[in-house]
């Protein structure tokens, strides 16, 4: 594994960490929602995950569920961007 993939799979760990805490320091703020990613589209799942905490996934016939957690704007721009 290079150095830079394995600095850049910390930060996502420790990203998520954090993200957590502050989830339960601060409930209310954050939404639910599921995502349909087509295969297509699979090129947004490293916005999915840096963006939300992904909660579920599961894979079907033309694409993946993604069950997100996250702030209310950034659920809305990745729901946008799949509805393209």
């Amino acid at each position: 594994m290079s150095n830079h993939l394995a600095v850049a799979t910390v930060t996502a760990v420790l990203r998520q960490l954090i993200h957590g805490a502050v989830q339960d320091l601060i409930p209310g703020t954050l939404v639910e929602a599921e995502l349909f990613v087509p295969w297509s589209k699979q090129d947004l799942r490293g916005e999915i995950f840096s963006s939300s905490e992904v909660l579920e996934e599961r894979s079907e016939g033309e694409g993946t569920f993604i069950r997100v957690r996250g702030e209310p704007e950034a659920v809305k721009r990745l729901q946008e961007r799949l509805a393209v």
